[in-house]
């Protein structure tokens, strides 16, 4: 079924910055899973269109493909859906024998489907089965990385496959020490992925050398998203080790001794919040971070954040990222900005991003290099504005960038903040919703906690997935910045 509607336009000038083109491919738009698209879609907004799956689900952590002016996505059903990107008509929907845990990729008009039947390759214009790779026990649940004619995929036995992407046979694999249920990035001629035995792995892509395997992390799952590769560096996330609950009241504790207060009681860090003092000056915010540093260096369990080196595998800073997401899901990933750094949910008493039952939350530009984070604010007073952004501590949010604006994916709201102006917008939807909707009878609660998948942006258009609907939200498709002569 499809709805139409319209959204409250707004006005914004934003910046124009280009990194490959206007589609959204694969997960996080790119094979360094940096979630940033090369075009900005800015305001004036309006709902364009909205698809919902009858009797179907989609995993929270999924997001939709798009490639050639169609969108792609999976239900745990086990149906692919292929929709005009301009209308949300249906071309055409294949049913596989398993349920897709993760979002395909598009390569050269062929969409690689995982499942927990296997691997399948499909003719992206016609849904026609190209070939089939029956898979392990459990089958698949990360998204596949296609390069140099081969699909990149970890299984949920603990193998890694490069697979021929023309006819399906495996050219090789490694096994891992537990199940790979986080997707993999690539860079250059090496292939990141995480498995559930909490190490990161490094391999070489034209002959499966196992180049480094990082030390143990902490936390209990990497599971859901995928490493970040930017400026030589990985970045991966962890959920907690405790209970999340406890985590989150721990380090709110510790945020409010670092910043003063007497206590952490609600109405103590609600007076604060209230007050200037959420600004901080350079020094505190320093200081703040430092401790946060020493605080995970010493209770290295706390730790759900980590910048690895991506020739080595090993650590040379440690970034100062409290744990923020929900229900014990895997932290919120980062998203690169225009000059190598990466914009970041974390920790702090200084900041006007905090909104919720778990305050203290900032939004920032982490250095990778040196671990540093540069705090943002909102230009719209000690909090953000209704149905923007969330900072409550205990929300998964999935982050992704174009050009000057950053946009902030909830299950039930999209906003964007620019970098420059330092504006908040609400885009779509509002809270305690499934993007404006009421919850479908046939989709169990997602709720706020269970990990969140990007929205993808491409050509004028922001697609988004949430309570099995797919939004369609357009904009105005920004120009590319022309370089001086």
């Amino acid at each position: 079924m499809i709805y139409l509607g319209f959204l409250q336009p707004f006005a914004l000038l934003a910046g124009l910055i280009g990194f490959a083109d206007d589609e959204w491919p694969t997960l996080r738009h790119d094979l360094r899973r940096t979630a940033r698209a090369e075009v900005a879609v800015l305001p004036p907004y309006k709902l364009a269109w909205v698809v919902a799956f009858e009797g179907e689900t989609m995993p929270t952590h999924t997001e939709p493909i798009v490639a050639a002016g169609k969108v792609y996505v999976g239900t745990y059903q086990g149906r692919i859906h292929c929709l005009e990107a301009s209308t949300g008509q249906k071309v055409w929907t294949i049913e596989l024998p398993g349920a897709i845990l993760h979002s395909p990729s598009v390569d050269k008009g062929v969409l690689y489907v995982p499942g927990t039947d296997g691997l399948w390759a499909v003719d992206a214009k016609t849904g026609g089965i190209l070939w089939y790779r029956p898979g392990p026990p459990g089958g698949f649940c990360t998204s596949p990385a296609v390069i140099k004619d081969l699909v990149l995929c970890g299984a949920r036995d603990g193998r890694f496959f490069a697979i021929e992407s023309s006819a399906g046979k495996v050219v090789w694999e490694i096994q891992a020490g537990g199940p790979i249920r986080t997707t993999a990035a690539v860079d250059g001629d090496t292939v990141f992925f995480a498995a559930e035995d909490m190490h990161v792995y490094a391999v070489g892509i034209p002959d499966g050398r196992l180049k480094w395997k990082s030390a143990k992390l902490w936390g209990q799952s990497l599971r859901d998203y995928a490493p970040v590769v930017i400026s030589g560096k990985v970045v991966v996330c962890s959920n907690p080790v405790l209970h999340f609950a406890e985590h989150i009241g721990a380090d709110t504790a510790f945020l409010a001794r670092q910043a003063g207060l007497p206590d952490s009681r609600w109405q103590t860090i609600d007076a604060f919040l209230r007050s200037e003092k959420i600004r901080g000056s350079p020094e505190q915010i320093r200081a703040e971070q430092e401790a946060i540093r020493q605080r995970l260096s010493r209770e290295p369990w706390r730790r759900t954040f980590y910048i690895l080196d991506a020739a080595t595998g090993a650590e040379s800073v440690i970034a100062p990222v409290l744990y923020t997401g929900g229900c014990a899901g895997v932290g919120n990933p980062p998203a690169a900005t225009s000059d190598g750094r990466l914009v970041v949910i974390y920790r702090t008493a200084f900041s006007n991003f905090s909104l919720g039952v778990a305050p203290f939350v900032g939004v920032g530009l982490l250095n990778v290099g040196t671990g540093e984070i540069e705090p943002l604010f909102h230009a719209h007073g000690q909090q953000p504005p209704w149905n923007t952004f969330w900072g409550t501590a205990d929300e998964a949010q999935s982050i992704m960038t174009a050009g000057e604006l950053v946009y902030f994916c909830h299950q039930g709201t999209l906003s964007t903040f620019n970098l420059r102006t330092r504006e908040l917008l609400p885009v779509a939807g509002r809270r305690d919703s499934w993007g404006g909707f009421a919850n479908l009878p046939w989709v169990l609660n997602e709720w706020h906690g269970p990990a969140r998948g990007c929205a993808a942006i491409a050509g004028d258009k922001i697609f988004w997935q949430t309570g099995s609907r797919l939004l369609a939200v357009q904009g105005r498709r920004a120009l590319p910045e022309r370089k001086a002569q």
